[in-house]
């Protein structure tokens, strides 16, 4: 145990030094104006949601409109929470988005959720997207589009990416095999002169991102999961991915970077009694190669214990 916590401690402080030696300044980092202009386009504004959606051959921006809106809000702590549900009087689908924001990040989340409320099953629902967006007050010049592969159990796993975004490109990119990291991370960011928008995409599945630089000023972003065709029948609801969007400022990418690492740890880290869980230290055995090994097949009780006996060598206490 004096080994885990040490070698804890020595990562805290390791970090703790990074953060000083970049002199990263939080409060500086926080893009407030970007966040507000985006509430006011696209939350406050119900006629302009952020998400989209084919309906019965129709695309949701010529139905929304039409259809019946509601809208509440609710403060829990630091959060507001903005519930907002489209009716169809035809088909009685309901369409219920609920926004989430922090008083202390520059950030806005969502989350899109279908049910038929009708006696007949829906026309077909298709194309969903849960961020349908086009930013107009980007900084002018090349944007930089920061990701990263994902796993797909080779040495490049995790390995960093950077896209620059010059006027006219596009560039479209997600996992594969129906899991949400493989060869492709579900968070990015988009990065200008001065700014920038951190993405984070929450699914369990498939998903796909396309971001595009129509103008010198403008970058689109579409996410969504990569097929959606379906109809409901009467009383079914689905819900979409989560997502968020982290609006930060500075002259390093990196000052994007550890904000959205501060929100995740203020806002989606678990704290059981108000403590912060600190995960334990794990390690894998299911390693392939070389011949005739494959995944799996060759964690043997003496690999195993080899491997154990090997981490022991570096000072490190497995759990089991």
């Amino acid at each position: 145990m004096r080994k885990k916590i040490g070698l804890i401690s020595a990562a805290v402080m390791v970090l703790t030094a990074s953060a000083a030696a970049s002199e990263f300044n939080p409060a500086a980092a926080h893009d407030k104006d970007s966040l507000a202009r985006f509430a006011a386009a696209h939350v406050e504004r119900t006629a302009a949601p952020p998400f989209s959606f084919i309906y019965g051959d129709r695309p949701s921006v010529s139905l929304l409109g039409r259809w019946r809106v509601s809208s509440k809000n609710e403060t829990i702590g630091s959060k507001t929470l903005k519930t907002v549900v489209y009716s169809d009087p035809m088909t009685k689908l309901r369409v219920t988005v609920v926004y989430t924001l922090t008083a202390d990040f520059p950030a806005v989340e969502w989350v899109v959720r279908f049910k038929n409320e009708g006696r007949a099953d829906t026309p077909i629902l298709r194309d969903v997207l849960i961020s349908s967006l086009l930013f107009e007050d980007r900084p002018e010049g090349p944007a930089t589009l920061h990701h990263a592969l994902g796993s797909d159990a080779a040495r490049t796993d995790f390995a960093p990416i950077a896209d620059v975004l010059s006027q006219g490109s596009e560039v479209a990119f997600g996992p594969k095999g129906g899991r949400p990291s493989d060869t492709a991370l579900p968070f990015f960011n988009i990065a200008g002169p001065g700014k920038g928008i951190m993405v984070a995409v929450g699914w369990t599945g498939r998903w796909r991102a396309v971001v595009k630089k129509p103008a010198d000023r403008a970058v689109s972003l579409e996410v969504g999961m990569e097929k959606t065709h379906f109809r409901l029948h009467p009383g079914e609801e689905v819900r979409g991915p989560s997502f968020a969007l982290l609006f930060w400022q500075g002259s390093d990418r990196f000052d994007g970077h550890n904000l959205f690492r501060r929100f995740v740890l203020a806002h989606h880290s678990p704290r059981p009694d108000g403590q912060l869980v600190v995960p334990p230290i794990s390690h894998g055995v299911g390693f392939g190669g070389p011949a005739p090994c494959n995944e799996y097949t060759c964690a043997t009780e003496i690999r195993v214990l080899s491997m154990i006996e090997r981490l022991a060598q570096f000072g490190l206490d497995p759990d089991a």
